[in-house]
C-alpha cells in the first residue's frame, strides 16, 4: 500500500511531497521531497531515503515532514518564509 500526499509550507512556492509505503513485514517506509515553484522554474529536491522504518504510517509521515521542514529551515532564505 502506497500513499502520496502534498503538504503546503510556510515558504512561498514550496510544498512538501511525502510518500509512505507499507512494507511486506507490516512496517512503514517514507520518502520526502520538496517542490519549489517560481514564475521562471520548478525545482524538485529529493531528500535522502531514510533507512529507518516505522510501526505506523503516521510515524513515517511525521518523520518525512520533519526531515523536509528541517531541510527548508537550513537551506531556504529566511525572507522566503511566511
Amino acid at each position: 500500500m502506497i500513499h502520496r500526499e502534498k503538504v503546503p509550507t510556510a515558504w512561498e512556492g514550496c510544498e512538501i511531497s511525502v510518500v509512505t509505503e507499507r512494507l511486506g513485514d507490516g512496517r512503514w517506509a517514507v520518502v520526502a521531497g520538496i517542490s519549489q515553484t517560481t514564475p521562471e522554474h520548478t525545482r524538485t529536491v529529493d531528500l535522502p531515503v531514510p533507512s529507518e522504518t516505522f510501526a505506523t504510517e503516521e510515524e513515517a509521515k511525521a518523520y518525512g515532514l520533519l526531515q523536509a521542514e528541517r531541510w527548508l529551515e537550513k537551506n531556504m532564505p529566511k525572507t522566503e518564509a511566511a
